[in-house]
This record gives C-alpha cells, structure tokens and sequence, in this order.
C-alpha cells in the first residue's frame, strides 16, 4: 500500500505548527577529530546479553508500508452488528507500554585475553585535556594508558576527574568504560564513552573502541559526538547494550545521546547500532561504514525487546509530541518498532495512541492492515463506525483561519462520519473476504445495503463492496476481485479516494491510490 512512511523531524513539526523547528546547531569548539582503524578477523561467539536504560516517549508520523495480511482467522461474531452504538473499554486499544528502566548488565569476560595484549605494568599515564582540543583527540592518550598497563583498570577515574576551564564555565568530565569481546577474536576489546560537559548543556564527546593487536592496543572505533545536556539531567547513558541483537554471533553495541535540543526544551535522541564487520565497525542503521548513522527520537527514549521471540532483539523507540505541539490533538504519541531484516535494523511498524479524530482511526486501521495485524484493524474499523466520541475534523476544532492562515475557516463536513463509517464497513468486508468468511462478508454486505442506500452518503463504497462481492463469487480469485475493485475506485476518484484525503489535517494524511482500496500483492 502506497501510504507514505515520512520521516518526521524539523520539516513535518514545521509543516504542523508553520513555525518552524528552530533546533540548535551541534557545538564545535574546534575542528572534528575521528580516526578509524582496521584489524583482525573475528570468529564465532555466542551472544552476550546486556541491557540498557530509557525514560520517555514521542512525535506523529504518517502510517505506515504495506505488508501482507496474516493468513490467521479472526474470530466472527455470529452477526457483527457493525452500526451499533459503541462505548470503549481501557482495553479496546493497546497503549504504549511505559518505557522501562534500562540497567548497563556487565558484559561476559572472554574466556582468556588475547594473547598478542600487552602485558603492562606500568604506571598509569596522566590524561590532560590541551586548550582547544575535543573529547575525540583523546585517542592517542588513550592508547598509550592502555598498553602502559595492560587493560582499562583505573581509566574511568581518571578521564572523570578531568576538568578545565573554557570561558567564565568549567567543563567537565563523564566516562563509561566496558571490557567485552565487540570483534569475536575471544580478546578483551574495550569500549570508552566520554563526554565534555558545560552546566550550559553544550556536550562534546566521542565514543572508542580499542583491541589488541600483535602486543599492543590499537583503535579500531573512534566517533565524535556533539551533542546537548538536557536541562537539570546528566548526560545521556550512553552505553545502552553491548550484546548479540541479530543472533549473529556477534555482539552489537547500542549507545545514545541527544543530539539537539530546540529553544523549547524539546529534544532529539540519537541510537547508534555498530557491528564488527571483520575489518572494521559498520552501522547497522545505514548498513555503511558510517557509523555516525543514528535513529533519532523526538522527545523520548528507546527500549530494546525480543517482540516476535525469534531471538534477534527489536528496538522500540517511543516519541512524544513536545512542547512545540501542545494542545494539538493532531500529534498522538507514538512508538517504532525497529527489526533485523537480514541487512540493517528496519522500521517494522508504527503504532500511535489512541486516536482522538475518526478519520486518525481510520488511518490506523488501514496502517495495522498493512502489517498484518488483522484483528487490531478489525478492532479500529469498528471504531471508526462506532464510537461517537471521535471528533470530526471538519468541526471547527482548529482555528484555521488565525492558526493555520486559511481563510475562510472550513465549514463543517456533514456527511464526515457516514462516509468514513461507509469506509470502514467496506473494509471489514474486504478483511472477512481476505480471510476466507464468506458468511461474514455476506453479512457485512447486508448490512451496508441497509445503512448506506442509493442516495445517502456513502453508498459508493457499498458499490464498491458489491463489485469486489460479485466479482470474487465469480472467480473465486481474490486478486482478480481486487483488480476489478482497484478499477472501479480508479474510475470514481471523487466518491472513492476523495472522502480519504484530510488535506487539512497537516503532519499525518497519507495519500491514498486506487489500489490502496484494495491492498493485496
């Protein structure tokens, strides 16, 4: 189904509020620093598990890609009843689950250290911070730590009391520091995350990964990061996991950090996911050796959960609205669902709260359709004809000639609520068809003959409904019932797509096709 999945960030909180994101640039107190290397091949290891830390939710976004609907049947009533009044229940809808305290778990220890590590012993170099220079060109000193002693002992200490003065500020230091096997040679690789801070929130770090090559440390990771502090918050947790997500063998590491915070205080949170790919670190976001690519999070946080049980972890990314949305029943929470396809981490699904206008319900149907969860779409297009407490978006709810700049403001829609509903019982029947229930669909049938006759709004979607009817009775062939379908809506744009386009509901409306009446492959 062509219902467009856009990213949302400055450009749609634009398109929604015509002010505009005005975000913060990142900080650059001077020029970036990154380096990356390249060394040994890695072997199989089984997965480590460590877990993470969110605290938050998010932002709108339009529904969603078309897959396939589950072949599962759904449970008919023996007479859906479709037109009765319908009063929900806390549980008619899934909400957005809360999202849960992470806790950083220790990684496991390799069985036994490289044995090209150097053996150390030394005393612990002094780590300075030089005027001018960033997080990043700490490597070197780094380095030499490393292979000076032997392994990361003592090092987050050190890097934490790191403090100097820029300014009329002082900045200050914050370090993660994990021993764990991220390049499967069965060595003690070490990851560092750190972090220059100002009270301001101006952050200024870089996240390194090092790993022990023919007797000595060598860097193998080594991303700058430029970033904000949320007010009255420490920096973000950085380390979120460092475990096997994609049941490779290969641990991934899961780090965050907000990477913008708008003169509202609303903000966005960055994830990187990277792998070893056997010669160096690859994003697991953009499937490319650039591991700044990041999945990004309007006002929330992200958890990672093994969704399907199939042993690859999914990672659930919960936005909220923000200040720059307040009060605008237009902008729903929402969560993304993002899952291994084979390459990267994919958007899978997205589910908002619930709606507050019926053409959002309707929307969300049509969204949990494409996924294949039939039976939440059974739920929200019952919704659609049932629940009088769904707004019209055409009541005047916005006023659109002060807020939005249109002039006049839009009259009321009468016929809104009939023609969604009309919508909605044809793809009921659309669903039961698709699902083998005859008897269902039949009845849906008689029911939309009674509600939506000649003349009344919405008896075009109960042609509709006869021509996919007839012509499946026919042919027994559910794609040629469709052709036949998609044809008809081709030929009656203005009965059939027309009463699905909000054009003044800005940031969500898809845009629908002929054949997304009809959605199979």
């Amino acid at each position: 189904m062509r219902l467009e999945l856009a990213r949302i960030g400055c450009a749609v909180l634009a398109l929604v509020m015509l002010t505009g994101c005005g975000g913060s640039p990142a900080p650059d107190r001077s020029g970036a620093v990154s380096a990356t290397a390249s060394p040994s091949a890695p072997a199989g290891l089984p997965p480590t598990q460590a877990l993470p830390d969110p605290s938050a939710i998010p932002s709108p976004l339009p529904p969603t890609p078309t897959r396939r609907p589950s072949s599962t049947p759904i449970p008919s009533p023996t007479r859906l009843q479709l037109f009765k009044s319908f009063t929900p229940t806390s549980t008619d809808l899934p909400t957005l689950a809360p999202s849960p305290t992470w806790s950083i778990q220790a990684t496991r220890t390799p069985a036994a250290l490289a044995a090209e590590c150097p053996r150390g012993g030394e005393p612990a170099p002094v780590l300075t911070v030089s005027q001018g220079e960033r997080a990043a060109d700490l490597e070197p000193q780094l380095l030499a730590f490393l292979n000076a002693v032997g392994s990361s002992a003592g090092m987050q200490g050190r890097l934490e009391a790191i403090s100097f003065p820029e300014g009329e500020t002082d900045w200050k230091a914050r370090a993660q520091v994990r021993a764990a096997d991220v390049t499967g040679d069965r060595g003690a690789d070490i990851l560092v995350s750190l972090y220059f801070y100002q009270p301001s929130g101006e952050l200024d770090g870089a996240l390194f990964g090092f790993t022990c090559q023919a007797g000595s440390y060598a860097s193998v990771l080594s991303v700058p990061l430029s970033g904000w502090l949320r007010p009255g918050s420490a920096p973000d947790p950085g380390f979120r996991a460092v475990q096997d997500l994609n049941a490779d063998g290969v641990l991934e590491i899961v780090y965050s950090y907000i990477g913008e915070i708008r003169p509202s205080g609303d903000f966005l949170r960055r994830f990187l996911i990277l792998e070893w790919d056997g010669s160096g670190f690859s994003s697991l976001v953009s499937g490319e050796k650039d591991v700044t690519a990041a999945l990004e999070v309007d006002n929330g946080d992200g958890a990672l959960r093994d969704v399907d049980r199939n042993r690859s972890v999914e990672l659930l990314l919960n936005h909220t609205p923000g200040a720059e949305l307040a009060g605008n029943l237009l902008a729903r929470p929402f969560s993304e669902t993002w899952s291994w396809n084979g390459r990267v981490f994919s958007l899978q699904r997205i589910e908002y709260a619930a709606p507050v206008y019926r053409f959002q319900a309707v929307y969300d149907a049509d969204a949990a359709f494409g996924y294949g969860d039939t039976a939440r779409a059974l739920q929200l297009y019952q919704k659609v004809i049932r629940d009088t407490r769904l707004l019209g978006w055409s009541r005047g709810r916005h006023p659109f000639d002060s807020f939005y700049g249109v002039t006049p403001t839009p009259a009321p829609e009468t016929d809104e609520t009939a023609l969604l509903s009309a919508y909605a019982a044809y793809r009921i029947l659309l669903l039961h068809t698709v699902q083998g229930q005859t008897d269902a669909a039949d009845q849906d049938y008689r029911e939309m003959a009674r509600e939506f006759p000649q003349g009344k709004p919405g008896n075009a979607y109960l042609k509709l409904a006869g021509v996919l009817r007839q012509a499946y009775q026919s042919s027994a062939d559910l794609s040629e019932a469709c052709r036949q379908a998609v044809d008809y809506a081709a030929a009656h744009p203005a009965e059939i797509l027309d009463p699905l386009e909000f054009t003044l509901a800005p940031g969500s409306p898809p845009h629908y096709q002929p054949e997304d009446l009809c959605p199979l492959p």
